[in-house]
């Protein structure tokens, strides 16, 4: 197993990265952000490894260019630095975690894809980052499109590995369906959390044949979409069987859309109890390769582990994608948004009634104005000594 570290960008990322310190004691962990509240309520990560950045301590109302200033400031590069360095020292590989769409997380992503900051740590560097829900607003896609530009070039130069994107919205409207207790942002971060360790394990495990550690390191390294899916087994035909194990790739519960011939491997790991067993036999292993094959025609490798355990279980992963269907509604979303209108108010809509527009004129002072005490006291209709401006200690000074 791959001792992982987790570095927590913004509100979503320090919430992540509590959820896979929960899960295992092996893994270690930094939340890094622009309001220090979010961090004091973690729990997990322990207080030295949680960086506040200097200069901005109430978070970046979605606004990821406030971020974005706060990690360049020098002071802030120098102890993100000191720090992740510290607490990755020991680690296999790292994965940065953010939600693109709100101010922090995203600010300081990109700030560090930007200026490649991956290659400050010697090992690879994987991504964790969630996509805003449709009824998040324009902003929040706004913001999660111009953060998915900077991860397509990060990719392209070859700066991180697997990219695992979690939709938001798939998750939000499955815990909706399900009437599920809790909160569904606080299960998606464990059912990730939960998902991600899995694969993980299977370095650990032994079976008849095995995924080995070499082969998931290779994979996780590997630049682009990374796609996990699980699913249990319930019939033992080869039909049913191949349809599960499609369903686990292609309707995956972090996302979908993903275009499968474009991945560069692909790993199946069965755990089976003594019936499900025979699916290891030539004739369902030919079955499944034929079709696989045809799902998967460009990939460059291909594993297969079968593992014996309580109850028939497929785990999928495949790396090397490009962006899901997702991602591209996204941009899709914010093509037609137009900036809302105010209706203007404009005095000239008053009706010309004879008599009431009068009202609205100064009126002529009377002749008699000099026997007058009180109109004694102005000059021509106008009044002598001006009032003060209530305002006016306010105003800053020159």
């Amino acid at each position: 197993m791959f001792k992982f570290a987790f570095i927590g960008l913004g509100q979503y990322g320090g919430r992540q990265v509590e959820a896979f310190l929960k899960e295992s004691h092996e893994y270690v962990g930094v939340a890094v952000n622009t309001a220090t509240n979010d961090l004091d309520g973690l729990v997990h990560v322990s207080e030295g490894n949680r960086l506040s950045l200097s200069g901005s301590s109430f978070g970046a109302g979605r606004t990821p260019e406030i971020a974005h200033e706060a990690i360049m400031r020098p002071e802030n590069v120098q102890a993100f630095a000191e720090l992740t360095s510290k607490v990755t020292a020991d680690a296999d590989f790292i994965w940065l975690c953010a939600g693109l769409g709100g101010g922090t997380g995203t600010g300081v992503l990109q700030a560090l894809l930007d200026h490649q900051a991956t290659a400050m740590w010697p090992q690879n560097v994987g991504l964790i980052v969630t996509l805003p829900r449709d009824d998040d607003g324009v902003i929040p896609k706004i913001n999660a499109v111009r953060a998915l530009q900077s991860i397509s070039d990060a990719i392209n130069a070859g700066l991180i590995g697997s990219v695992l994107i979690v939709d938001n919205d798939r998750f939000y409207k499955q815990f909706a369906e399900e009437r599920n207790t809790g909160h569904w942002q606080d299960l998606s971060n464990e059912y990730v959390a939960r998902t991600l360790h899995e694969a993980n394990q299977i370095a650990l495990k032994s079976g008849k044949a095995n995924v080995d550690r070499k082969d998931l390191e290779k994979m996780f390294a590997t630049p682009g979409c990374l796609a996990l899916g699980a699913a249990s087994i319930k019939r033992l035909e080869l039909e049913d069987v191949y349809t599960t194990v499609r369903n686990s790739i292609g309707k995956g519960f972090f996302t979908t859309g993903y275009r499968l011939d474009e991945a560069m491997y692909y790993a199946l790991c069965f755990t089976l109890d003594e019936q499900g067993d025979k699916i290891r036999s030539s004739q369902y292993e030919r079955g499944l390769t034929q079709n696989l094959t045809q799902v998967f025609p460009h990939a460059l490798d291909s594993y297969y582990g079968y593992y014996t355990g309580a109850q028939n279980r497929i785990l999928s992963i495949i790396t090397g994608l490009g962006f899901p269907e997702r991602v591209y509604q996204l941009q899709d979303k914010i093509k037609d948004v137009q900036a809302p209108k105010r209706r203007e108010f404009a005095v000239n809509v008053l009706p010309d009634i004879a008599g009431l527009n009068s009202l609205l004129k100064p009126r002529e002072k009377p002749q008699n104005a000099s026997a007058n005490p009180f109109l004694a006291a102005t000059q021509g209709g106008t009044v002598t000594k001006a009032r003060p401006n209530p305002f006016e200690a306010f105003k800053a000074r020159p």
